[in-house]
């Protein structure tokens, strides 16, 4: 029964994931199926039909080996693709780094900055608002006015209006 396997594999897989690889090993034959729905129960194939499955990898494995074939939604620079692998290494891989007590006491309020002139410069270029010669509160605004249309839209679709 899945909710057997979902007890023997907790923490590992979530029950939709424990389905969905059932049915993918239903489709190749390693694993066969009797009933539907909620009567449905699962045995090991033959033998002869049964062919190598793998069980469902650890949450570190699935986070450090991303799936080759889904295309990174975001483009990134090779200098960002190398951080982001860095970053999705299992953390028992990766090198333990402390602070350093003194860059932090050197710091001071106004007067001193963490980041260098440039760096500054280009996160600020980065994370300006389209139309920054708008008075502040536009941007914002429009986000706002856009949320609520969504939401009277959503809302007269759940009362049955068009």
């Amino acid at each position: 029964m899945l909710s057997d396997l979902q007890a023997l594999l907790e923490g590992v897989a979530s029950r939709r994931s424990l389905q969905r690889r059932l049915d993918e090993w239903v489709r190749e034959g390693a694993v066969r199926a009797q009933g539907v729905r909620r009567g449905r129960r699962y045995f090991s194939a033959p033998e002869a039909d049964r062919e190598e499955i793998s069980p469902p990898a650890p949450p570190s494995e699935r986070a450090a080996a991303p799936n080759s074939t889904t295309p990174n939604p975001v483009p990134v620079s090779a200098a960002g693709r190398e951080i982001q692998q860095l970053v999705r290494r299992p953390l028992a891989d990766r090198p333990p780094i402390g602070y350093q007590r003194e860059f932090l006491e050197r710091y001071i309020p106004n007067e001193t900055a963490y980041l260098s002139e440039p760096l500054r410069h280009q996160l600020h270029e980065l994370g300006r608002t389209p139309g920054a010669q708008h008075p502040a509160g536009t941007y914002a605004r429009d986000i706002l006015n856009r949320l609520l249309i969504d939401l009277s839209w959503s809302s007269s679709r759940l009362e049955g209006n068009t």
